[in-house]
């Protein structure tokens, strides 16, 4: 429960959860988000933790199932970062009208985070046919957003996979790394 969570993050000496809104065994079921992550963040307040991202599932799209609700009611509660899904390239297909379709998406994202006060964070997977994973692909995508909105959950050690190119790789999608996972 909650409250072995919280007790579990104060002896490993964290400040804060990120809980993942997604079916069992996630934290929060994603068909009650509205009412399980606020009393989830208000556990974790009760220890003295934060609570200023969350984990969704694997939406791609604002019209996915409970993704508004998910991102209002983190909104809500004082949560300002999530990350979702990763699309995934089809290499039958050219690439270029892939990501100017996933572009459209984001613009989506970037109007529902303008509305609740968050950011969407794109994680840097790895894999041949992982959007983001050479970050050049995002960065294409994300160049006419505002980091505020739009940014990378930047992986270090899926980033370290670029060999010394992971330098070059940080230093120009330094504006939207948002968040870092190491």
């Amino acid at each position: 429960d909650s409250d072995e969570i919280a007790e579990g993050a104060i002896e490993m000496r964290f400040g804060g959860v990120d809980p993942t809104v997604t079916p069992y065994p996630g934290h929060i079921d994603p068909t009650k988000v509205t009412t399980e992550l606020p009393a989830f963040v208000k556990t974790m307040q009760k220890h003295g933790l934060s609570v200023k991202q969350i984990r969704g599932g694997n939406q791609t799209s604002v019209d996915a199932p409970n993704l508004e609700a998910m991102v209002a009611t983190m909104g809500q509660v004082g949560a300002t970062h999530y990350w979702c899904g990763t699309d995934s390239y089809d290499f039958s297909k050219p690439i270029l009208p892939q990501l100017d379709a996933i572009k459209k998406k984001v613009e989506g994202f970037v109007k529902l985070n303008q509305k609740h006060g968050t950011t969407l964070m794109y994680h840097t997977r790895a894999g041949a046919n992982s959007v983001g994973s050479v970050v050049w692909d995002l960065l294409y995508v994300m160049k006419d957003f505002d980091p505020k909105f739009v940014g990378f959950h930047w992986d270090t050690g899926r980033m370290a996979l670029h060999g010394p190119m992971w330098e070059t790789l940080l230093r120009t999608a330094g504006p939207y790394v948002v968040a870092m996972s190491w």
